[in-house]
């Protein structure tokens, strides 16, 4: 980011989470390259990423599902998910109230709500077969508990959670001490998390053929914790 609406730097040079993204949808109309019209680079990694969610889905096996992308954005993995698999309805949600009047105007054809997953007070009336984070991990590393209770919490029984992410080639720099990279993820999820979701699959490609690291995840959601 070439601004510091998400992320600034303190005395200190280190990274702080300011996360005001009503302001980075109104400077930029596309600020993290979702369309994937404009950067080769990014094209080839969203791409990749992507076709990783729509096979993690297909692999959950059931027909006539509903799907919640939290942190949608524009919408336009709503769309891909919608268009790239049968028998599925998908929602997008995001803290964005800015990011959602632009998805409901591309894509009317779905539902998009404002929400925010880190809340205490989850305001989601209803519940889904699969819930997926995708690339919104860094943004909520610092309220993980609620978030993922609140995942548990809108997700049928025998729900599936699925979190997808792009994580960094070098050194990372932010959250470290909560969530170190991929197998970071793998860890506290395994360690903390363990009583929520169980793991059913995992992927991580770090070849360097890509933008980025990506790794995939995909939980089941456990009934009793």
């Amino acid at each position: 980011m070439k601004n510091n609406h998400i992320f600034s730097k303190n005395d200190n040079g280190e990274l702080k989470f300011i996360g005001d993204f009503e302001a980075i949808y109104a400077e930029n109309n596309d600020p993290w390259g979702q369309s994937n019209c404009t950067d080769i680079h990014y094209k080839k990694y969203y791409d990749y990423s992507r076709n990783k969610i729509n096979k993690v889905i297909r692999s959950v096996n059931k027909k006539n599902i509903s799907i919640l992308e939290v942190g949608c954005g524009l919408g336009y993995v709503v769309d891909l998910i919608a268009r790239n698999n049968h028998s599925v309805e998908v929602n997008g949600s995001d803290i964005s109230k800015k990011a959602i009047e632009i998805a409901k105007r591309k894509f009317p054809q779905y539902t998009f709500f404002v929400n925010d997953i880190t809340s205490d007070e989850n305001e989601i009336n209803r519940k889904f077969d699969i819930v997926i984070f995708n690339q919104i991990l860094w943004y909520i590393l610092e309220k993980l508990d609620q978030s993922f209770l609140n995942s548990h919490s809108i997700l049928k029984k025998d729900g599936h959670f699925i979190i997808s992410q792009a994580f960094f080639k070098s050194e990372q720099n932010y959250g470290k001490d909560i969530v170190d990279g991929f197998f970071g993820l793998d860890s506290i999820m395994k360690s903390k998390y363990n009583n929520l979701f169980q793991l059913k699959s995992k992927t991580f490609e770090n070849s360097g053929k890509y933008l980025h690291n990506d790794g995939i995840f995909l939980f089941k959601k456990k009934d009793h914790f």
